[in-house]
């Protein structure tokens, strides 16, 4: 173990220590808002700072996953094309890339393979998120297009917001390394339980803390970082949507 590496690991693992014991505090203190808060202004703060490296396209795809969340949510859409370009522009000179979609034509086809089998694997634990929540939830099946817009503003902001950006700055503490068995133990720490906590602001159910980052969060995580930002908007989209049909109507 180089002397360089003993010094990120400590790091690493104190990031995930801070951004998980943030999500128990600020979660009783102040819900959500505090996590808004951090996330627009260390955005704004990148964002100026690293203004030449924002690229158009980075600019053309935000706005267009912001104006999905607007229906549903304006503050969430202004953070999300916020988190999102600020993400991408640390990204973008990393040897970690986490591509939206690759249109590199020599990959696309795989891309598109790998994207739809995500999207599969979406309706898979939509199902089961279904049978695990129907006995706290009477199944009344319905359609309104406004589960349409919710389950877009939960796939695209918390994806973004809890996946991406954290995975960005984790690149931008830890740096250009290539990553231990315990590195990636420590970076889906980060990806995963900042998130789930959000679920529990009353208590710490650990068994459902547990479930839900096994089947859900891990998964999705590992979607962003093995295929791309789309695979897991897309199947979290998913398993939110025919949620709110079953047991929402």
């Amino acid at each position: 173990m180089t002397r360089k590496y003993k010094k990120a690991l400590p790091s690493l693992a104190l990031f995930a220590g801070t951004v998980c014991s943030f999500s128990i505090i600020s979660v009783r203190i102040t819900g959500m808002a505090a996590w808004l808060l951090f996330i627009t202004g260390l955005s704004l703060y990148n964002l100026v700072k690293e203004y030449g490296q924002i690229q158009k396209k980075d600019i053309l795809t935000g706005s267009i996953l912001s104006f999905l969340v607007l229906p549903d949510n304006a503050i969430l859409s202004i953070v999300v094309f916020l988190a999102f370009l600020s993400a991408m522009t640390i990204l973008h000179g990393t040897t970690n890339p986490i591509p939206f979609f690759s249109t590199d034509k020599a990959n696309s086809k795989s891309q598109s393979c790998k994207t739809l089998f995500c999207l599969g694997i979406g309706i898979v634990l939509a199902l089961v998120n279904v049978f695990l929540s129907s006995g706290l939830t009477p199944s009344h099946p319905g359609w309104k297009l406004s589960y349409l817009f919710s389950a877009l503003q939960a796939g695209i902001f918390e994806e973004i917001c809890f996946r991406l950006f954290l995975f960005a700055w984790t690149m931008r503490l830890y740096g250009n390394r290539s990553f231990t068995y315990l590195d990636n133990f420590l970076i889906y720490i980060i990806l995963v339980l900042p998130h789930v906590l959000l679920h529990f602001p009353q208590t710490l159910d650990l068994m459902s803390i547990l479930i839900l980052s096994l089947l859900f969060g891990l998964p999705l995580s590992m979607m962003m970082r093995k295929v791309n930002l789309l695979s897991a908007m897309g199947a979290h989209t998913i398993i939110d949507l025919i949620r709110f049909i079953i047991l929402s109507g």
